[in-house]
Order: structure tokens, then C-alpha cells, then sequence
């Protein structure tokens, strides 16, 4: 069995090298291992390869690893015989890279501050995976933690928790009133005037996409997992992908 990645990171490495060491691994003729998100324009992405290549190049008894592939192709592959494995639907794998992202976030956050996180209000902008578990690490290093949500019951649902938290949008004329701001949402949530008024707050971009004003400063980090920790990335992404290819097939 070989292994072939066009995921051009440790990530992929790690994923490859623990992928071709499984004995369950020794069935599948070859595993090909795609980036993180898989395709862009038609192509894998960062390549200038076709993703119909692969489709090309592949069959019975091969496997194929991606994330948030084109279901004509996942189809197209599955005809053929080969086993799919999409890490965009695997909800322990996306736990997991929810999880890396949010410990990188906040590693990037306290060793370039000058106060200790009880000294800091942060605003989390959306409360799903990485929200979620932002939130909680940050509560549990005693910082005031407000969420900003466009969702009437999760604003109810985290003051029963003891969460501050406040509905999107803002009235016209509020200030967040929050030090640093996180963003976790795909999306634009806030109006250029709501986040002026604050002086001097940090804005920390996590989503992917543009959801900030083009005149609004933001720090922008994607794909923090591959980036800070790829060796537990990789690791999350072998553990999913043997899970479903090695497992009985993904479902």
C-alpha cells in the first residue's frame, strides 16, 4: 500500500506516515490524502492539478481522504469503487480541529499580551465548536467572556448558564465594549461604526472568509491546527480518516 498527499504541510506528513503504518492499511492499494479544504476552481488546491485527475487515477481498492469535497466527485469516486472519506462530515474529527484551533488561538493571544487573562474582556463572536470551547478555557482562566450571537435562544440559553451574552445586531449607535474581539463566525456581523467606536480594541479573525470591513484592522489566522500543532492535527485527521476507511467504510 502507498500513500500519496497533496496536503503540503507536517499535517499531511503525519497523516500519511501513520496511515501507511497501520496493518488494517495493508488491504487498500493506494490512500491519496488531499488538502485542507481540498479544492479550489476546479483544481486541488494549492496545485494547478484538476481534481479530476484523481477521479482519473483511482479505483477499486483505493481510498481517498479530503475535506468539504464536490459530491460529484465523491459520487463519481464511489462508482469506481473507491472508499471517501470527507473530514468536512466527520463530526469527532471536526471536535477535534474545533478544539486545536481554539488552544492555538488563545496560546497566540496570551504570549502576545502584556495582561493575564482576568485582566482582559473578550468578545466571542459565534458560539460553535470553537466558540464553544473558547469560551470555556477562557472562563476558566478567570477573563470576562461576553458572546455575541445572532441566535435569540442561544443568547437565552447561555445567561441560564451565567453567560453574558448579546443578540445581533447591535443596536444602532452600542459599542461591543469588550478589549479583545474573536471572531468564529463566517459571516459579517458587525458594522464598521460599532467596531470603531471602541478604541483600540484586537480583533482576531478565526472564520474563514471576509467578514470584516476592508478599513477594519484584523489579525488574521487560518488554519491555526496545521499551523501551531500540526503533529496533533495530524494525528485528529489520521484518527478520522481510519476510523471510517479502515473501519467498515464511511457512512
Amino acid at each position: 500500500m502507498t500513500v500519496t498527499t497533496y496536503e503540503n504541510s507536517e499535517r499531511g506528513r503525519v497523516c500519511a506516515e501513520l496511515l501507511g503504518a497501520a496493518p488494517e492499511a495493508a488491504r487498500l492499494r493506494e490512500v491519496i490524502i488531499l488538502p485542507i479544504p481540498s479544492v479550489a476552481g476546479g483544481k486541488i488546491r494549492g496545485t494547478d492539478i484538476p481534481i479530476s485527475r484523481i477521479s482519473d487515477g483511482v479505483g477499486e481498492g483505493d481510498a481517498v481522504v479530503g475535506y468539504s469535497l464536490p459530491p460529484p466527485f465523491t459520487e463519481g469516486l464511489r462508482e469506481r469503487g473507491v472508499l471517501v472519506f470527507d473530514a468536512a462530515l466527520d463530526g469527532e474529527f471536526l471536535y477535534e480541529n474545533a478544539a486545536l484551533t481554539a488552544e492555538a488561538a488563545l496560546g497566540i493571544i496570551l504570549s502576545s499580551e502584556r495582561r493575564a487573562p482576568r485582566d482582559i474582556e473578550f468578545g466571542i463572536a459565534g458560539y460553535g465548536r470553537i466558540g464553544r470551547q473558547l469560551v470555556n478555557m477562557l472562563l476558566f482562566l478567570g477573563a470576562r467572556v461576553r458572546v455575541f450571537t445572532t441566535s435569540e435562544r442561544r443568547r437565552l440559553e447561555l445567561g441560564e448558564a451565567g453567560i453574558s451574552a448579546e443578540l445581533l445586531p447591535l443596536a444602532e449607535g452600542a459599542s461591543l465594549g469588550v478589549d479583545i474581539l474573536i471572531n468564529t463566525a463566517p459571516a459579517t456581523l458587525f458594522s464598521p461604526e460599532s467596531l470603531t467606536r471602541d478604541g483600540g480594541m484586537r480583533i482576531i479573525e478565526l472564520a474563514s472568509g471576509d467578514n470584516f470591513d476592508e478599513k477594519i484592522k484584523v489579525e488574521k489566522y487560518p488554519a491555526l491546527p496545521a499551523r501551531v500543532f500540526p503533529e496533533s492535527a495530524g494525528r485528529a485527521l489520521y484518527r478520522a480518516a481510519s476510523r471510517a476507511l479502515l473501519g467498515g467504510g464511511y457512512e
